[in-house]
């Protein structure tokens, strides 16, 4: 039997609606709701989905985005509305002339020089407060096909020290 994601399920049980899952079964599709339903139930989709890991979108957004607000207010960021998440870095294996590497949607990128913000670029306040339960790194990265693996940098807060 193929894989039903639970938020299939919970949709289906809550709208009755088994012919469109029966046809999205065929075609190989994901099944979503109408409009109506998805609006109805957004919240739990949002609660289901906890499979998120250091790097994916949303991963965390919500409990940094006040200073995520901050860090773009300094003009050191110019990423957009939720696209800011702590990650996990490494000391460069890529070739990044800026010397790390960060996970982007579970894919390890070179982090672009110019992109790069630490505690010499940004106050020691807003620095303790994103560095805040073991966070050593943020980044603020989206979808772009032009360029390589189709992903963004913008910008990633790094803490060096220690």
């Amino acid at each position: 039997m193929p894989y039903i994601p639970l938020v299939l399920l919970l949709v289906i049980a809550l709208t009755g609606n088994v012919s469109a899952q029966e046809t999205a079964l065929q075609r190989g599709d994901a099944y979503f709701a109408h409009d109506e339903y998805q609006d109805a139930y957004k919240d739990l989709l949002v609660e289901v989905n906890t499979d998120l890991q250091p790097g994916d979108k949303g991963y965390r957004t919500n409990e940094f985005d006040p200073l995520y607000q901050e860090l773009y207010s300094s003009g050191k960021c110019n990423c957009k509305h939720g696209y800011c998440r702590p990650t996990d870095v490494r000391s460069t294996i890529l070739g990044a002339k800026s010397g790390y590497d960060v996970v982007v949607n579970r894919h390890w990128f070179p982090v672009p020089l110019d992109a790069l913000q630490h505690e010499r670029t940004l106050s020691k306040e807003l620095m303790r407060k994103l560095m805040k339960k073991g966070v050593r790194a943020h980044v603020c990265a989206y979808d772009d096909p032009t360029v390589p693996g189709g992903q963004r940098i913008e910008c990633v807060v790094l803490y060096l020290s220690g």
